[in-house]
């Protein structure tokens, strides 16, 4: 079943109800044997059978790979594959004793059970139209308490740009005033009609 929520709004809702949380895809079995063990203090995780190598092995073989054709060793190789092989058969079959142990337990159907009916309380809850009502409403308020944030900071800013603009600009008049009359003091222009006067004769 898919969710009436983007992974976006997921994400989001997550951040504000804590309750959902550790919610995600419904538990398998092997999710909750682990979870089981961990009650125990056993740390283990599933081992897989499967052929598809880890990341991991990859770069492991690349490696060995690379010294072997270097060296010309293909004995290390080989030796590498077996150890590699063997570590994955240890983990399988220590995986498979330990999940034989937690099905095994008398109380792990009772565990089984609770985590199952928590995940389907809380996945019902976050997909029900009671919540997407709650969340939509506490969605706008939070998105109208943003824009109200906004509109007091770029007040804020602007009683505090419109003085000092206002100030630059009155400065600068000023210097600009002060210094056009510090040229005329100091070299004041020759009177032009005294000059045509002069060279009239009379």
């Amino acid at each position: 079943m898919s969710s009436r929520w983007t992974p976006n709004e997921l994400v989001r809702i997550k951040g504000f109800y804590p309750e959902f949380k550790a919610l995600g895809v419904r538990p398998s079995l092997d999710s909750i044997i682990v979870a089981f063990l961990q009650k125990y203090e056993v740390y283990i995780r599933p081992a897989s059978t499967s052929d598809r190598r880890s990341g991991g092995e990859i770069a492991s073989d690349a490696l060995l790979g690379a010294m072997s054709g270097a060296t010309g060793d293909h004995e290390l190789m080989a030796d590498a594959a077996i150890i590699g092989n063997q570590k994955k058969g240890a983990a399988i079959q220590e995986w498979t004793q330990w999940k034989q142990w937690a099905l095994n337990h008398k109380d792990f159907e009772v565990f089984r059970a609770e985590v199952m009916q928590n995940w389907e309380k809380l996945s019902e809850r976050l997909e029900s139209d009671e919540f997407a009502e709650e969340w939509t409403a506490k969605d706008q308020a939070l998105k109208e308490e943003v824009k109200a944030r906004q509109k007091i900071t770029n007040d804020d800013l602007l009683k505090i740009a419109l003085p000092v603009v206002i100030g630059s600009l009155a400065l600068s008049t000023f210097l600009f005033l002060i210094g056009n009359g510090r040229k005329e003091l100091f070299n004041p222009q020759p009177n032009r009609s005294l000059g045509l006067a002069e060279i009239i004769p009379s």
